[in-house]
C-alpha cells in the first residue's frame, strides 16, 4: 500500500498509550458482531509478538507492498513503536476478536499545512480481509479522525485484493486513480489503486 513511501510510525508504545498531551488518543472500543466479540484498541509493546505473527504471513505480504520473502522481527516492530512516541500525525489500531489479535489500521495525516484536511489508512490483517473486523477497523478510524478535523480519507488497495476494494466502495470511497502495475510481488505486477471518502464535518 501507498503507506511504505512515508515513514509510518506508531503512537502507542511498551504496555500502554504515549503519554503525549498533544496527541489525541484512540479510545478503545468494544462490541459484539456476528460471530464473535471485537475489541479496538491502540497497538502496545505487549502486542508485538502477534503483530510480527501477522505481518509474517503470506496472504498479508500479497496485499501489501511490504516485501516478498523479508520477515518482520519483532524487535523492528518494537523499534517502530519506541520510534513513534512523540509524532502527532499517526495512529495504530488494533483488533481483537475473542481476545485474540487478529491485525491493525495505520493511519497518518498527510501534513499539518495545506492538506492537514487529509489523511490515508491501509490494514494487515489475519485473513479478515473485506469482512466485518475490517468495516469496524475502517468505520472506527473514520470516526476518530473526523473528530480531529480531517475530511478527506483516502485508502491504497492492491488491485490483487478484491474483497477490501468492494468492501471500501461499499463504504463509499471512489476510485481516484489508478497506478498501472505499480507493485511487483516476485511473479507480476499489480496495478496499485488510490480510494479515497469526503468525511462530515
Amino acid at each position: 500500500m501507498f503507506l511504505n513511501r512515508a515513514t509510518v510510525r506508531l503512537v502507542f508504545i511498551l504496555d500502554g498509550p504515549v503519554d503525549n498531551h498533544m496527541k489525541p488518543l484512540f479510545r478503545p472500543v468494544r462490541k459484539k458482531i456476528d460471530y464473535g466479540v471485537l475489541e479496538l484498541r491502540g497497538l502496545r509493546g505487549s502486542d508485538a509478538r502477534d503483530v510480527a505473527r501477522v505481518l509474517n504471513k503470506p496472504l498479508v505480504r500479497r496485499f501489501t507492498t511490504f516485501p516478498q520473502g523479508v520477515r518482520t522481527s519483532v524487535g523492528e516492530v518494537l523499534d517502530q513503536l519506541r520510534a513513534s512516541e512523540a509524532n502527532p500525525a499517526h495512529w495504530y489500531i488494533a483488533a481483537f476478536l475473542d481476545g485474540r489479535y487478529v491485525g491493525r489500521l495505520v493511519v497518518f495525516r498527510l501534513d499539518t499545512g495545506k492538506r492537514a484536511h487529509v489523511a490515508e489508512f491501509g490494514t494487515s490483517l489475519d485473513g479478515h480481509y473485506g469482512t466485518t473486523v475490517e468495516k469496524q477497523l475502517v468505520g472506527a478510524a473514520e470516526a476518530f479522525l473526523t473528530r480531529q478535523g480531517v475530511r478527506k480519507l483516502l485508502a491504497g488497495v492492491i488491485a490483487n485484493n478484491v474483497k477490501s476494494k468492494r468492501l471500501y466502495e461499499k463504504m463509499g470511497y471512489q476510485t481516484e486513480c489508478v497506478m498501472k502495475r505499480n507493485v511487483f510481488d516476485g511473479r507480476r505486477f499489480w496495478d496499485e489503486i488510490l480510494l479515497s471518502k469526503w468525511l462530515p464535518a
